[in-house]
C-alpha cells in the first residue's frame, strides 16, 4: 500500500480494524470489558472510510488526457496521439532534435481529481526505415514537491527552528523512472516498470529517436524531430 507497511488493502483493513482508543480515555475507561471481547472499537464502514485515505486506485486508461507538449508539429490534435491507430501521430516541431537527440514531452493527466497508480506503458511507433523519427529512448518525469514552512517552495525549515510546516509545494519535474527503450518493431510494445509510480500528471520525456541507431549522416541530419503513433499507460 503507498506509504504504509502493509502489503494488501486486506492487511490495511485488519490493522485498522484492530485499534483502540489511546490508554487512559474516558472511552477506554467505560468500555473495558466490551473491549475485551471485540477485537477493535471502529465500524466496518468506518475502517473501510479510513482506509481510503491510505490506498492508490488502479489507473484507468479510460481517464487519461493529454494536456500539454513541448512542441509539435501541429499534424493532428495532440488528443489523437492516445488513440490507437496507425493513422495519426505525435511529431515534436521541426528542428526540436539536433543529430537525433533532444527532450521532448508530452504531459498527460492520468485522472481528473486524484493520484492513481501507473505500473505499464504501451506504445507503437512507425519502424524504420520509414520511420526515423519515432522515439527510441525515453522516461517518464513526475511532479515533485517539498515540505514547506512559509509558503514559498524551497525555502527548507532550519534544524532546530520552532517553526511548523504547513504544506507541500511543487517545485518542479523529475525523472521518476529509468531510460526505457522502445525497439524498431510494429505493433504495441509493452514496458512494465520496474517500480509503480504514483501521480495524477506525468511527462513522456523522449531522449532519442530511432534514426540515432543508424550510421548514416543523412538519417541523422534530417531526423530532427521525435513522436509516436500511441501511447496508453495501465
Amino acid at each position: 500500500m503507498n506509504g504504509t507497511p502493509f502489503g494488501s488493502y486486506c492487511e490495511l483493513i485488519d490493522f485498522i480494524g484492530k485499534l483502540k482508543p489511546r490508554k487512559g480515555s474516558l472511552e477506554q475507561q467505560e468500555n473495558a470489558d466490551l473491549r475485551k471481547s471485540q477485537p477493535g472499537v471502529f465500524p466496518a464502514e468506518l475502517v473501510e472510510a479510513i482506509a481510503s485515505y491510505f490506498t492508490v486506485r488502479k489507473l484507468d486508461p479510460n481517464q487519461t488526457r493529454a494536456i500539454g507538449c513541448s512542441s509539435s508539429s501541429n499534424q493532428y490534435p495532440l488528443k489523437e496521439c492516445l488513440h490507437e491507430t496507425d493513422s495519426t501521430w505525435w511529431i515534436s516541431a521541426i528542428g526540436s532534435f539536433r543529430k537525433g537527440q533532444g527532450e521532448e514531452y508530452v504531459e498527460f493527466r492520468l485522472d481528473a481529481t486524484n493520484i492513481v497508480r501507473l505500473r505499464t506503458i504501451y506504445i507503437s511507433i512507425p519502424t524504420l526505415p520509414t520511420g526515423p523519427l519515432s522515439v527510441r529512448t525515453m522516461r517518464l518525469d513526475g511532479k515533485q514537491t517539498d515540505l514547506d514552512t512559509k509558503g514559498n517552495s524551497g525555502n527548507k525549515r532550519k534544524k532546530g527552528s520552532s517553526e511548523s510546516a504547513t504544506a507541500w509545494h511543487p517545485v518542479g519535474w523529475q525523472p521518476v523512472t529509468p531510460i526505457l527503450t522502445v525497439e524498431n518493431r510494429s505493433g504495441f510494445q509493452r514496458i512494465d516498470l520496474e517500480k509503480p509510480i504514483d501521480a495524477q500528471y506525468i511527462r513522456l520525456v523522449c531522449l532519442t529517436n530511432q534514426a540515432s541507431t543508424i550510421d548514416s549522416r543523412f538519417y541523422l541530419e534530417t531526423a530532427a524531430a521525435v513522436g509516436f503513433f500511441t501511447v496508453k499507460f495501465a
